[in-house]
């Protein structure tokens, strides 16, 4: 795997065409398809066909997803400190704890589009 200079770790499973859109500092939001999981292989979120704006999202998410281009695959090994660090996730109707505190977390993405600004 390969880190981003934040801390990251990924590893393109497939990666998008190289003349595919990029998501880059500037891109408004992306449409993906992701499984998130916890290091022993539980799952605690997946959606599919999701529109994000990477700026609301964990900064390990955000960070993993740069560099992406569209068609893409990546799977991403979050530390703690760039997810949820010391706060627990709870599921807001049940009140279960989903994401325990101090959590690494590990994400399959499908990149489906990226949609970036107009130039100015």
């Amino acid at each position: 795997m390969s880190t981003t200079t934040s801390g990251v770790f990924y590893k393109d499973i497939i990666a998008g065409a190289s003349t595919a859109a990029e998501v880059g500092a500037k891109t408004d939001s992306v449409r993906v398809t992701y499984a998130g999981f916890l290091k022993d292989g539980t799952l605690f979120d997946s959606q599919i066909n999701f529109l994000l704006v990477p700026s609301g999202t964990i900064p390990g998410f955000r960070d993993g997803l740069m560099g992406m281009r569209e068609g893409g695959r990546r799977k991403l090994v979050i530390p703690s400190d760039l997810g949820y660090g010391g706060h627990s996730v709870k599921n807001p109707s049940t009140g279960k704890i989903t994401i325990p505190r101090q959590s690494t977390l590990v994400f399959d993405i499908q990149l489906l589009k990226v949609y970036n600004p107009a130039p100015t």
